[in-house]
């Protein structure tokens, strides 16, 4: 049987994929299957430079180049019935986990840490499994899964295929709360197949977290995490919505991570992306305010903050 770990990486999410990666081969280390590497040119381009990095850092990797052709139909519905924004593109790809040359594809978003042993999900006899969604605001599963963590076997009797699901795409109205991307398509090319629910323990929302809690990394051993997903603004970018400052603590687990794992080449490029964000944001906040996009107020208070937390 042919297996693999999956992600789809585009430039943006190259650290974030190298972070995931090495952690994944850190904790699971009896894995000597190939890492597929999912990009596309168009819609999720990885320069040469950026896959020799991955290459570099991430031991048996393999990068697969998507075929745009065969999500023409996908591409459409998406963008034309879910409101897909077009920049949303890439996460389709992780559907080649339906149509790769592999029998058992794992397949898992980058903005991920991988923190225990995953041979559980290597071990699953169901054509399709993911956790289900979780409402962290209501504590309540929702009635729909989450594409994050994936398992799709091919080589079962009732197995999925990738023209089965693109057929599926055939309805005119949808839930838009399911997703705006691969996940809306999923539960819609899905609603009327069996799915098998794996545990949270395997898609573990950082949100999940409570952002009081002093060491998020005894919290989540004590609940036997061992996939934490970084929703919303990832560690390796600057912050931009002043919410996702409460989760600080949980990202020092990621940069624990990528610290310890990587060489110091790579360490070196990311704080150099770092600061380039940096005063790409500070360019943008000065042209707001000098174009009165903000009020003079905003900006005597802007300033008035930035000296007082400097001095």
């Amino acid at each position: 049987m042919k297996r693999c770990l999956m992600s789809v990486v585009s430039e943006p999410f190259v650290f974030g994929a190298i972070a995931m990666l090495t952690s994944f081969q850190r904790t699971n280390p009896s894995f000597r299957d190939p890492i597929v590497i999912v990009w596309n040119s168009e819609n999720a381009p990885l320069t040469e430079f950026s896959r020799r990095l991955m290459a570099q850092e991430v031991k048996g990797v393999v990068f697969h180049e998507v075929d745009n052709s065969a999500y023409e139909k996908v591409f459409r519905f998406a963008e034309d019935i879910v409101r897909t924004p077009k920049r949303l593109r890439a996460a389709f790809y992780i559907l080649e986990a339906f149509r790769c040359d592999y029998d058992y594809v794992v397949a898992l978003d980058s903005d991920m840490l991988v923190l225990g042993d995953l041979s559980a999900l290597f071990g699953l006899d169901k054509p399709f499994a993911a956790a289900r969604a979780y409402d962290h605001a209501t504590d309540t599963f929702l009635p729909y899964f989450n594409t994050g963590t994936m398992v799709v076997r091919r080589d079962l009797p009732n197995s999925i295929r990738f023209e089965e699901l693109v057929d599926c795409l055939n309805v005119t109205e949808v839930n838009r709360n399911h997703g705006k991307a691969d996940q809306a398509v999923l539960n819609i090319a899905l609603r009327d197949r069996d799915k098998h629910y794996i545990s949270d323990r395997y898609n573990f929302s950082k949100r999940l977290i409570p952002v009081t809690e002093r060491e998020p990394a005894d919290f989540l051993k004590s609940r036997d995490v061992r996939i934490l997903h970084y929703l919303g603004e990832k560690p390796w970018n600057v912050k931009v919505k002043l919410k996702e400052w409460q989760y600080r603590r949980i990202e020092n687990l990621w940069w624990t991570e990528f610290n310890r794992s990587v060489g110091r080449g790579t360490v070196r490029r990311l704080q150099e992306a770092y600061i380039r964000q940096v005063d790409l944001l500070q360019q943008i906040t000065v042209e707001r305010l000098a174009n009165g996009a903000m009020a003079r107020k905003d900006e005597a208070a802007i300033e008035a903050a930035f000296i007082d937390r400097i001095f």
